[in-house]
C-alpha cells in the first residue's frame, strides 16, 4: 500500500494587527495585543471586544501608576486634619476590582476559562503586570 503525499496545513489565517485606540499608554501597547492575539487565538474574540481589552489593560496600567506613587509617597500622608491613607490607594483598589470584572466578561482567568469552557494556550493572562509582555516602565 503506498503512504500519502498529501501534508495537512493550518488554513487558519493570522491574527490581525491588533491595534490600540488613539492615545493609549504607549508602555501598555504590548499587553493589549497580547490580549487581544489570545482571545483571537481561542476563538473567542469580536472586532467589539477591543474596547473592553481597552479599558482592562488600561485599568491595569492605571493601578501600576497608582501604585509606584504610593510605594515612593508612602501609604500615610498629611492631611488637613492630621495624618491618613493616601488617596491613590483607593484608585488602586478601584482599578483593581474593575480589571477583575472585565477579566472575568473576557475570560482570562483561570476560572472565566472553566465557567466559559474556554480552552486554554498559554498566552496573556490576568495576573501578569503591563510591563510583562516586554513593555518598560
Amino acid at each position: 500500500m503506498r503512504k500519502s503525499s498529501l501534508t495537512l496545513i493550518n488554513a487558519a489565517a493570522p491574527a490581525p494587527d491588533f491595534k490600540p485606540p488613539p492615545g493609549f499608554p504607549r508602555p501598555a501597547v504590548a499587553l493589549y495585543r497580547d490580549i487581544c492575539a489570545h482571545l483571537h487565538a481561542g476563538g473567542r474574540f469580536h472586532h467589539t471586544d477591543t474596547a473592553l481589552v481597552a479599558q482592562y489593560v488600561r485599568c491595569l496600567w492605571e493601578a501600576d501608576r497608582a501604585r509606584t506613587l504610593v510605594e515612593d509617597q508612602g501609604m500615610v500622608i498629611d492631611g488637613s486634619q492630621g495624618p491618613k491613607a493616601h488617596p491613590l490607594i483607593a484608585v488602586v483598589n478601584q482599578c483593581r476590582a474593575t480589571a477583575t470584572k472585565i477579566a472575568s466578561g473576557l475570560g482570562l482567568g483561570p476560572m472565566h476559562r472553566a465557567r466559559i469552557a474556554a480552552p486554554v494556550d498559554g498566552g496573556a493572562q490576568d495576573g501578569q503586570g503591563w510591563h510583562a509582555s516586554g513593555a518598560q516602565r
